[in-house]
């Protein structure tokens, strides 16, 4: 999303899953969210 002519707004979701885990306890998928600011010079 463009918040102006230089600025910038960024919102993403990263699902990352694994097929055989380390460990049975834990979960096969990771979920991620990333919120950036990004300022272009």
């Amino acid at each position: 999303m463009t918040v102006s002519t230089r600025t910038q707004l960024k919102f993403e979701v990263l699902d990352v899953y694994k097929n055989n885990p380390p460990l049975p306890t834990l979960k096969k998928n990771d979920l991620a969210t990333l919120l950036a600011v990004v300022y272009k010079i």
